[in-house]
């Protein structure tokens, strides 16, 4: 046996020492990939830009959008502290993307839901108040960046401004769908009049219901949308008072 292993030593001596660095390769990539922060090119899953709004959404959840920190976005992204900026300038237009991303949802939502009442322009209506509020409720960070102060002027940012003009555009025209309809039947009511009665309606009860304050007027729905549905009687009972 002695002599076995002797023989097997004086034949290889290269392929030994050959696999032994290539171990030590691999010890120190597995020590270098543990100590490295994650990459900073992220194909999947949207990438790192993703992570870093995730990361935005996280604070501004717990602490509201003054206590944002790069430092701290960039150590929940897993990525240097200078990472954030490879992307995002200043947190202003880290915010517009959160706001962005947050219109193209609700718009979304709103898509689906009317598309449970195709045919009742009124239903259509509701389904889509339905949407914004329940929108807001289950996603209150998105909200308040969306609607916040921390974005004065959308226009300095191109995509955010196309997709709150198509949630926008989505809702006034279901306002004028119902205009129309209420037109048949002898009610005659500014469209741009109606279209902030409904919105400023809508808007407010979702905040009332993201900061849990419905229950100051009135006891709270188990759903948001049974409040919407009572909202939208009442709307219904206005514009039949204004028939001439």
């Amino acid at each position: 046996m002695a002599t076995t292993s002797r023989s097997k030593s004086k034949q290889s001596p290269g392929a030994a020492h050959s696999i032994a660095a290539r171990a030590s390769r691999q010890a120190r990539r597995r020590k270098a990939k543990r100590s490295a922060p994650r990459s900073e090119v992220r194909p999947h899953d949207g990438g790192l830009r993703r992570d870093l709004i995730d990361a935005a959404l996280e604070l501004v959840e717990a602490s509201g959008t003054r206590g944002l920190s790069w430092r701290e976005i960039a150590r929940r992204a897993d990525v240097s502290q200078t990472a954030p900026y490879r992307h995002f300038e200043n947190k202003e237009e880290l915010l517009a993307a959160v706001a962005e991303q947050g219109f193209r949802s609700l718009t979304e939502r709103m898509i689906a839901q009317m598309a449970g009442a195709p045919g009742d322009v009124s239903k259509r209506l509701e389904a889509m108040a339905i949407a914004y509020v329940e929108f807001a409720a289950e996603n209150p960070a998105h909200f308040r960046v969306m609607f916040g102060r921390d974005v004065p002027d959308i226009n300095k940012h191109a995509e955010l401004r196309e997709a709150h003009d198509v949630t926008n555009g989505l809702f006034r025209t279901g306002v004028a769908q119902v205009l129309q309809e209420a037109g048949k039947f002898g009610v005659t009511l500014d469209a741009d009049h109606f279209t902030l009665l409904a919105w400023s309606l809508v808007h407010g009860l979702a905040f009332l219901t993201v900061d849990g304050r419905v229950g100051d007027v009135g006891k709270p729905a188990v759903n948001p949308g049974d409040h919407v549905r009572g909202m939208t009687s009442l709307i219904k009972a206005f514009v039949r008072t204004m028939k001439v």
